[in-house]
């Protein structure tokens, strides 16, 4: 199909295919998330949930690529389904409005291949990585600050995101996210994630990817 022909050379056609039986959870679906919806949907992944209870404001203007002048104070979710549409009508899209929690985490993350966690909260992040645990379903991990963007795999056991956040409080105000810092952490994410779905090498145990756009560094870690 002409559509992905222009991906057949980095993965085969078979890979491919194998997209297209591939089930994937985008656990938020602002600056991160809405990247990622674009980026799944491009590769054709074939099933893709997107979750988020939020709705825009215009202060998500700047960085969200769902976000427009038009819907503010509208659902996330249901742009997301309105972008997935307009970009590939292809892809089996399931925009679910509940907010993430301990209680009902488990039954919106069961029976996919693969979650990926663009939420904003450390409380959120550890309800998910938890789920995602106890499912035995991995983990792709983002986070972005400023001019910094990191990213990594979780798989069922690890405690990388324990590691990272526990007992971090609650901010006092979101921090300050430039236009590119998400599509830069949600493209790493993304290809993380292809890696995964596709069976290709995959990174170690706890290896954070660090990317920081203001001085081009790019640095691995084993947390």
């Amino acid at each position: 199909m002409d559509r992905y022909v222009r991906n057949i050379g980095a993965i085969s056609a078979q890979e491919q295919q194998q997209l297209r039986q591939c089930s994937v959870c985008i656990a938020g679906l602002g600056g991160l998330g809405g990247y990622i919806l674009e980026f799944s949907a491009r590769l054709g992944i074939g099933c893709v949930t997107g979750i988020d209870f939020d709705r825009f404001e215009e202060s998500n203007l700047n960085r969200q690529l769902l976000s427009t002048p038009g819907n503010i104070g509208s659902e996330k979710a249901a742009a997301a389904a309105k972008r997935m549409m307009l970009v590939n009508d292809e892809v089996h899209f399931t925009a679910c409005t509940e907010k993430l929690s301990a209680e009902n985490a488990g039954k919106l993350l069961a029976g996919h291949n693969l979650v990926f966690d663009a939420l904003d909260s450390a409380e959120s992040r550890l309800i998910l990585s938890s789920a995602c645990a106890g499912l035995n379903i991995p983990l792709v991990h983002g986070a972005v600050n400023g001019w910094l963007a990191q990213a990594a795999v979780i798989y069922p056991g690890d405690d990388t995101l324990e590691k990272l956040y526990a007992g971090i409080p609650a901010r006092s105000r979101p921090p300050a996210v430039l236009p590119f810092t998400p599509a830069a952490a949600a493209s790493l994410q993304v290809s993380l994630a292809l890696r995964v779905l596709l069976r290709r090498e995959v990174p170690p145990p706890g290896m954070l990817y660090l990317l920081d756009l203001l001085t081009m560094e790019i640095d691995q870690m084993i947390i």
